[in-house]
């Protein structure tokens, strides 16, 4: 599997069909990158995603809570 960390978003279009949509961003290289979805993968993904956002936001609550509890110990 590929993988690519993002710097930034860029530019994002839809095919002249409608049928795919593209998503333009900067890769932690700075190297400009593209990826293209069909209408159906950006409805599978746009049906993911919330589920996705729910997990890893409740997991950074769950992280900064303990990381909090951990700097009151210290500054006891």
């Amino acid at each position: 599997m590929m993988e690519i960390d993002t710097q930034s978003p860029a530019a994002c279009e839809v095919a002249a069909d409608g049928g795919a949509i593209s998503l333009g961003f900067v890769d932690s290289t700075g190297n400009p990158a593209t990826i293209r979805l069909s209408l159906n993968q950006v409805g599978a993904l746009a049906m993911t995603l919330p589920g996705l956002i729910d997990k890893a936001l409740q997991i950074r609550t769950r992280l900064g809570h303990r990381q909090m509890r951990c700097e009151r110990m210290v500054a006891v």
